[in-house]
């Protein structure tokens, strides 16, 4: 029919915009201030009939079904999980032109990612998961342009996952190395004398 053929249309544009995306990795403000609205009003519309909470426990309810394996990841009650996903997903939302926010935002969670095993695969399980739960929610408001509106941002924001994990395991290894030279060369007193000792020069007030 002809609304199948717009529908396929539809969906290969969007397959488009995503490849570009990931390919040129350039954040693009015409294509951000281009779907904005759209993001911004669905996002609106989602929470007028649900709380944070709701929408989040409806996520993860979504994502653990096909993904069993990945539950052991998650220490906390997928309530509390529910509502602090919304709660990002808010504030990407609000920041959604802003590519600096949005670096900034994944940058802060993703040593809590990396120690809990999170990969860069896991975003397209949890995009597909999201979009489920809003096109559930939204019904026939979840139209293939507002769905194009997400896919752009969900692309974007796995794009900065995958930099945001890759510079926090970076990180995490300069670390462990450097702590592991020093302690090749200093017993664990040495090293915490050491450590004493340079706090204090740094800050007298706090020696005894």
């Amino acid at each position: 029919s002809d609304q199948s053929a717009s529908n396929n249309s539809n969906r290969i544009s969007v397959n488009q915009r995503v490849r570009r995306v990931q390919r040129l990795g350039q954040f693009s403000v015409y294509e951000a201030s281009r779907y904005e609205p759209l993001i911004r009003q669905s996002w609106e519309k989602l929470l007028e009939g649900h709380t944070r909470q709701e929408l989040g426990l409806k996520f993860y309810s979504k994502f653990f079904t096909d993904n069993t394996s990945l539950h052991s990841m998650f220490t906390r009650t997928s309530d509390v999980m529910g509502e602090k996903f919304a709660d990002i997903l808010a504030d990407i939302v609000t920041a959604v032109e802003d590519v600096t926010a949005m670096k900034n935002k994944l940058k802060a969670l993703a040593p809590m990612h990396l120690k809990v095993g999170v990969k860069i695969e896991h975003s397209a399980r949890m995009g597909k998961a999201l979009f489920a739960t809003f096109e559930d929610l939204l019904a026939e408001e979840w139209t293939s342009e507002v769905r194009a509106a997400w896919e752009w941002l969900w692309s974007w924001l796995s794009q900065l996952l995958h930099q945001s994990l890759e510079d926090a395991r970076n990180e995490a290894t300069v670390v462990t190395y450097s702590w592991d030279l020093a302690m090749d060369s200093n017993t664990a007193e040495e090293m915490g004398e050491l450590l004493f000792d340079t706090l204090f020069e740094l800050a007298p007030n706090l020696k005894p």
